[in-house]
């Protein structure tokens, strides 16, 4: 059991040291994310338009029944929308405290991902692998495909995400499957 708890936390942390690493070191999130020409003047007109709330925001506004799309069109110019996540006062946070965060929700997510994998029997280490490869596909199905579907966002920005979450999955994946799983001598026993 003890190093299956080993297994969990060290999961999580190599998944959390590996988007240090993708968002740092690697380029390819910010090939992905543009920038905009007057950002200040968006700023305040974003801290104008939401009285300084954060949120999300969309624009146009969609109504729950949309009986008349074209109403919609008219509201906006050449039909255009946007997806706004918008904090007025993000960069004035610790990031101390959202780096912990982001490790402890990696080792929670870890700790469930072993759980799971404690209820398969019979894998062999690279099955043991693919699986959490698997788990990690799930979740960015989950969470990220939707958000291109339904809100337009960028597919670059998407497989991006996608493939961070696989990789990451991966690597953690490696040191779960060596320590956690039915069949290894390590693993949860019945």
């Amino acid at each position: 059991m003890y190093k299956v708890l080993i297994a969990a936390v060290l999961g999580g942390i190599i998944f959390f040291a590996w988007n240090c690493v993708s968002w740092t070191m690697l380029s390819w999130h910010h090939q992905t994310i543009r920038h905009l020409q007057s950002e200040k003047q968006i700023l305040d007109s974003l801290v104008a338009n939401t009285g300084g709330k954060g949120g999300i925001y969309i624009a146009p506004e969609i109504p729950i029944s949309v009986t008349h799309p074209e109403e919609l069109q008219e509201r906006t110019p050449g039909g255009s929308s946007a997806f706004i996540s918008f904090q007025p006062d993000t960069l004035n946070q610790n990031m101390k405290y959202r780096m912990i965060y982001a490790l402890v929700n990696s080792i929670v997510i870890s700790t469930l991902i072993v759980f799971l994998l404690s209820c398969t029997s019979e894998l062999s280490y690279f099955s043991r692998v693919f699986f959490v490869v698997m788990i990690g596909l799930v979740g960015a199905l989950i969470g990220h495909i939707p958000n291109w579907i339904w809100w337009g966002f960028d597919l670059s920005y998407t497989i991006v995400m996608t493939a961070d979450v696989l990789i990451g999955w991966f690597l953690a994946g490696l040191v779960i499957a060596a320590l956690a799983g039915r069949d290894s001598e390590y693993g949860l026993k019945d």
